[in-house]
């Protein structure tokens, strides 16, 4: 602090502090420019390849018709213990000595293996000793179409429906065979009677996004 006379006063002059530089909120003690750029650089590159992978996973889905829900596991109402004849020797599996439950296992395991040739030779012998069980008809119905048989599908979710003509898996696989088959209208049909069955469901909702790509 220095003293300085002004107009016959002595005057305390207070020196200025020095100037504090603020730096760059992004740059203290940070990387040099060609630093970030590599960073910014890897980041860019790395978002592209993820982008891509995303794509090539999910190309092959959006590029398939879209499936409904997977059959029902429910029990046959006639489930029993007792072991029943094989009566198509084709089968090629031991089914006379399993129980309708796990019969119905085995099915479900084959469908979601996408082993639907499998799936429907489970499904046909459940039929042998259920053949009044909706679900088990809707269930053998899709794998029927999955290994090219639509015309016999289509007539076991007939039979289904008019053993329960409220079964609304059955009126959304009939829809879904109609579509992948070309019949629009009878898919719009069967897929407007699986919503109105019970619109707050996820078959309804499933039925509702078929609808949307009609």
């Amino acid at each position: 602090m220095t003293r300085k006379k002004a107009s016959g006063r002595s005057v305390d002059v207070v020196p200025p502090s020095p100037r504090r530089e603020t730096p760059e909120p992004d740059e203290p003690d940070g990387p040099d420019p060609v630093e970030r750029f590599r960073r910014r650089a890897g980041l860019v590159i790395m978002q592209i390849l993820y982008g891509a992978c995303v794509f090539v996973l999910t190309k092959a889905y959006y590029e398939r018709p879209a499936a409904p829900p997977e059959p029902a596991a429910r029990q046959p109402a006639t489930a029993q213990a007792r072991p029943a004849p094989a009566t198509n020797p084709a089968d090629g599996v031991a089914g006379s000595a399993l129980s309708a439950d796990a019969l119905l296992r085995q099915a479900v395991t084959a469908f979601r293996a996408q082993d639907y040739a499998t799936a429907a030779r489970f499904y046909r012998q459940i039929i042998e000793r259920d053949p009044r069980n909706p679900d088990i008809l809707n269930n053998y119905a899709l794998v029927l179409h999955y290994t090219g048989q639509s015309g016999q599908a289509l007539e076991h979710l007939r039979t289904a429906l008019n053993l329960n003509p409220t079964h609304q898996r059955s009126w959304l696989t009939l829809g879904f065979i109609h579509k992948a088959t070309g019949r629009t209208s009878e898919a719009r049909e069967a897929l407007e009677r699986a919503v109105a069955i019970d619109p707050a469901n996820v078959l309804a909702t499933e039925a509702g996004r078929m609808l949307g790509e009609l």
